[in-house]
């Protein structure tokens, strides 16, 4: 059949060489990576935290803590996925437990 509907057998987990690199530095400890990391990064970090919070202070102080954990945590991330969808994760998590102690 012509249009026959295909899945792959296996999900295609095609890294960019330059990120494994970039996160291999991190992993290391090598700050200009870190800074590397972050500065590609921080700007969609933050305006996520800023819509979901709806206040510049929290959303500064919610990045950073969530950079702290990425960079804390490094040695978790599987490369299953973008670096940068790994960060948001963390930064969403971050979040929604900010909105949680405001409410108790």
């Amino acid at each position: 059949m012509l249009w026959e509907k295909r899945l792959p057998t296996e999900p295609d987990h095609t890294v960019d060489p330059e990120e494994r690199d970039l996160i291999a530095r991190c992993r290391q400890g090598d700050r200009n990576a870190r800074r590397t990391l972050f500065e590609r990064t921080s700007d969609r970090i933050y305006r996520l935290l800023l819509r979901m919070t709806g206040n510049a202070d929290d959303a500064f102080d919610l990045a950073q803590e969530t950079y702290l954990r990425a960079f804390t945590e490094i040695g978790k991330f599987d490369g299953r996925s973008n670096v940068a969808t790994w960060l948001y994760r963390i930064a969403v998590n971050e979040a929604l437990q900010c909105l949680r102690r405001r409410r108790t």
